[in-house]
């Protein structure tokens, strides 16, 4: 009798263990909460033959903002960023004779990872670029509060015209200065602009606000995608808001420092004019990718609208 209750016992103990590992195999226990963070004051740098500009030379303001929603620990969430170009910015030349031009969404909801630094898909306090060993010198060296990689869909004005690309996205420290500045990266010590070629490839963060990189391309990082055309784009956005749970934030409130919100010629409206499926409330004409309407009583800016996959 006694036998038959330790064994009992005992495989009961067995079973809580399973659950408990389990759980935390799926996230539930441990780990990071979910993250969101919103961005605006997007850019694009240069084009498909050279999407760095270290110098600002054709880096171009644009219209829009993003919703960045995930959890590190599963490496699950969602990145939605949309962008209008204007007569200002011009096209958005992405391949050899492509340019993109009007409404665009970027959407990336599925991560994963070809390397061990990307840590299953959405790595977090990365130390990269630069001399670091980790990625390519093609940017400075970056302390990364987070950084992902995964498949991302681009729209144009609603239509789908890439589909499974190669995205990354980088949320660090700002070193891309401000457009009074000529959106240059230089090292503040001694203005030197940055490049891949320098014997020293740290001090070019310009502030403690967040900036996030996106990349689109073909190709990226060991991972390749089914796309036969050569394709790239670098965009850089400004985040705004502190996120819903504990982590870095904010950008400044000073006009001079953060570039000029350019004006919407249709609506009169900047990044203010948020859309019925936008980030936040208000009404104005149905955005590309075509997602179902999520303002309303109780709604929330990002709400059911780029939420991450569970």
């Amino acid at each position: 009798m006694n036998r038959n209750l330790e064994r009992t016992s005992y495989t009961a103990l067995l079973l809580v263990l399973a659950a408990s590992m389990a759980a935390v195999g799926q996230g539930t226990l441990g780990g990071s909460p979910p993250y969101t963070f919103e961005a605006s004051n997007p850019i694009v740098i240069g084009d498909y033959a050279d999407p760095y500009r270290y110098d600002g030379n054709d880096v171009r303001s644009l219209i829009g903002e993003g919703t960045l929603e995930f959890d590190a620990f599963r490496d699950v969430g969602s990145l939605i960023v949309d962008i209008r170009t204007t007569e200002e910015s011009g096209p958005i030349e992405v391949a050899e004779g492509v340019a993109l031009s009007g409404d665009i969404r970027l959407v990336m909801e599925e991560f994963f990872a070809a390397a061990a630094y990307m840590q299953g898909g959405i790595a977090s306090n990365l130390l990269a670029h630069g001399d670091t060993g980790v990625m390519t010198a093609a940017m400075p060296e970056l302390t990364l509060d987070y950084a992902g990689w995964g498949w991302i869909d681009v729209y144009v004005d609603g239509q789908l015209a890439y589909e499974r690309l190669v995205g990354h996205f980088m949320l660090g420290d700002r070193v891309r200065r401000s457009a009074g500045q000529g959106y240059a990266i230089y090292r503040s010590s001694d203005e030197t602009i940055y490049s891949p070629d320098l014997e020293e490839k740290s001090g070019f963060i310009y502030s403690n606000e967040k900036e996030l990189h996106l990349f689109v391309a073909r190709s990226m990082a060991g991972i390749e995608s089914a796309v036969d055309t050569d394709v790239t784009m670098h965009l850089n956005l400004l985040v705004v808001d502190e996120p819903e749970a504990a982590g870095g934030g904010g950008s400044s409130d000073d006009p001079e420092e953060d570039p000029e919100t350019p004006v919407d010629p249709e609506t009169g409206g900047g990044n203010d004019d948020k859309g019925n499926n936008g980030i936040g409330n208000g009404v104005d004409p149905q955005p590309p990718g075509n997602p179902p309407v999520n303002d309303g009583e109780g709604s929330s800016p990002g709400g059911g609208n780029g939420k991450g996959k569970n």
